[in-house]
């Protein structure tokens, strides 16, 4: 368990140490070129984060959203122009009953022994297909 402070400003600044309970890590790895979590609140809320290049990012981000894709692409354009690198950082939401049956494929392709990075890939793939930001 990792304990995080945030700050919210819905709550007017207010400081709170919060629990995260760290459920499943995908490692980075060339062919997916992202790392992600899943992460379960206190609350019993599940969360994937996803954290990666802003073109991996980009291409598996839900629609909507418009404006705030166009702001973060000019700021990333701007950092890139400067030379710095960036990383982009996404969530998504997962269900239950989706993380649970996730999860199994997961644990299987965690503990093959044949094609077993190919298998980690597919699992990673399959839960990240959608992600927001904001």
């Amino acid at each position: 368990m990792i304990y995080v402070r945030e700050s919210h400003v819905e709550r007017m600044g207010k400081i709170q140490d919060v629990s995260y309970e760290i459920l499943n890590v995908l490692e980075f790895n060339s062919t997916r070129k992202r790392q992600s979590v899943v992460c379960r609140y206190p609350d019993g809320r599940l969360v994937l984060y996803c954290k990666g290049a802003d073109t991996v990012i980009y291409e598996r981000l839900v629609g909507g959203s418009d404006d705030l894709k166009k702001v973060t692409r000019e700021h990333l354009e701007n950092f890139g122009s400067a030379g710095l690198r960036t990383l982009c950082l996404a969530y998504k939401d997962l269900a239950p009953d989706v993380y649970e049956s996730w999860n199994e494929k997961f644990i299987q392709a965690k503990s093959s022994l044949r094609d077993r990075e190919r298998k980690l890939d597919e699992a990673g793939f399959a839960v990240n297909v959608t992600l927001s930001f904001g």
